[in-house]
């Protein structure tokens, strides 16, 4: 029996179908199987989705008549066998380590029964064309749900629990709409859901998406679905705001939206195409020339980033402050050690102390004390709720000494190193270095860089 069932229900996909699946044989993680529901498509999908089974024993090709996507999936879930499943559209993109960051993750957090991830927007092309992190921690998720807000995780990104999938009885057939905002509240309902903060997934939207073609019908059953969460945890319903979707109030507004994202990422042709997309909705609109007029010079600029190199390590930061939120989310008092000219202690805004030391010039980081000195030499005299080594231990000193010295610092440690090229550590460093697993941890890629990002609960006492 495979560790993860895969659900992936296909209806009229075959423009992108083959592309998503060669990024499900592309994972890292081997030991799947990816479940094909044909829901009577019209096109060629299930010419491609039975060829596919043919190629790879790991797949499995199942045609029924035009049933819909709720159906289609409790049709897919009641084949499930594994011990996880995942979902997944036959228009998106996983990248190659989704599918083993989210089990490893789950591995770790039993209490955690469905796990989401933030993603890239891409449009039909392929460019990316926005980027969403949703929240990452069960007490904000859940909040966000009951607004009705079904994107507070990302359907298609999501690994569940097959127990707990079970528990709750799966997709509500009666619901042809949102019937992920409706399984995501009864989950939530018996245990807890998260979000990694990697986009491990490329979110393809397309004028033929449900987000774009069903928009009206989605939000008539939003109410129903908040009306039984509140009647199943005895609260009175309050109805949600009606508010049409941005594209439904201003046709041109994605486009500018995608357009802006994609020049600010050096994607020309992207840039150029829905540029040319918003003035062909609004041709008359102000906002179209506004956006024209930051598009346009960024078009003609022709420089690039250093190949090889990633801008910001935006990634690493956002599961970084995830990390800390989960662990420290109480904490008064942080300590960044060898900060350099990283601001990353500004995100922690809970946290009303915070000290930055670095060997090198005193740290002007606004928000916080600044100190110059080595940090093996920092006298112990307290210790802080939070102590933060986001870079290359080896940078500071001895890595054993170095870990030493932070567990006696502070009651949680994250640490984050390079896993990835000529100085990389492996987590057998760690475990060498530290002297104990960590209590939480995460491989995280920005770029051509992976780093291990780590978190030690410490001594009761300095060390």
């Amino acid at each position: 029996m495979p560790r993860i069932d895969i659900l992936m229900p296909v209806f009229n996909a075959g423009r992108f179908l083959d592309e998503a699946l060669r990024s499900i044989r592309a994972q890292t993680w081997t030991d799947f199987r990816l479940i094909l529901v044909n829901d009577g498509s019209t096109d060629d999908s299930a010419d491609r989705c039975r060829a596919a089974a043919a190629a790879d024993p790991r797949l499995l090709c199942v045609d029924q008549v035009n049933l819909g996507i709720t159906r289609s999936l409790n049709r897919a879930l009641a084949l499930a066998t594994a011990p996880f499943v995942a979902r997944m559209d036959a228009d998106d993109i996983a990248e190659p380590d989704r599918l083993a960051q989210q089990l490893r993750y789950l591995d770790a957090h039993p209490a955690v029964i469905a796990l989401g991830t933030s993603v890239h927007s891409i449009d039909d092309h392929g460019a990316r064309v926005n980027r969403y992190d949703p929240p990452a921690l069960h007490a904000d998720i859940e909040r966000e749900l009951l607004t009705g807000n079904g994107g507070a995780m990302i359907h298609p990104s999501l690994v569940f629990r097959l127990e707990a999938l079970r528990q709750v009885g799966g997709y509500s057939d009666d619901l042809s709409f949102s019937q992920d905002l409706d399984l995501f509240l009864r989950l939530a309902e018996v245990g807890r859901l998260a979000n990694l903060l990697s986009p491990l997934l490329r979110y393809r939207l397309h004028a033929q998406s449900s987000n774009f073609t069903h928009g009206p019908a989605k939000r008539a059953l939003k109410e129903e679905i908040l009306r039984r969460a509140a009647a199943r945890r005895g609260r009175p319903f309050v109805a949600p705001p009606v508010s049409p979707l941005l594209h439904e109030r201003d046709p041109a507004a994605t486009r500018r939206e995608w357009a802006l994202y994609a020049s600010a990422h050096r994607q020309r042709r992207a840039a150029v195409r829905h540029l040319a997309g918003a003035f062909v909705r609004r041709p008359l609109a102000l906002d179209n020339l506004r956006a024209a007029r930051v598009i346009l010079p960024r078009l003609l600029h022709r420089t690039r980033p250093a190949a090889g190199r990633s801008a910001e390590p935006i990634n690493r930061h956002l599961e970084i402050l995830r990390l800390a939120r989960e662990h420290a989310g109480t904490a008064a008092t942080v300590l960044e050690v060898a900060p350099g000219r990283s601001t990353f202690l500004r995100r922690l805004d809970w946290i009303p102390e915070k000290t930055a030391l670095d060997a090198g010039n005193e740290p002007n980081i606004p928000g916080a004390r600044g100190l110059a000195g080595d940090f093996l030499a920092y006298p112990v005299d307290h210790r802080f709720d939070l102590v933060l080594c986001l870079h290359d231990l080896e940078c500071i000193g001895a890595p054993a000494a170095v870990a030493r010295r932070l567990l006696a610092a502070g009651a949680v440690v994250i640490v984050a190193v390079p896993c990835r090229g000529p100085e990389s550590a492996t987590e057998s460093d760690l475990l060498g270095w530290f002297g104990r697993p960590p209590l939480d941890w995460i491989r995280v890629t920005d770029g051509d860089l992976e780093h291990l990002v780590c978190v030690y609960d410490s001594p009761a006492s300095p060390g």
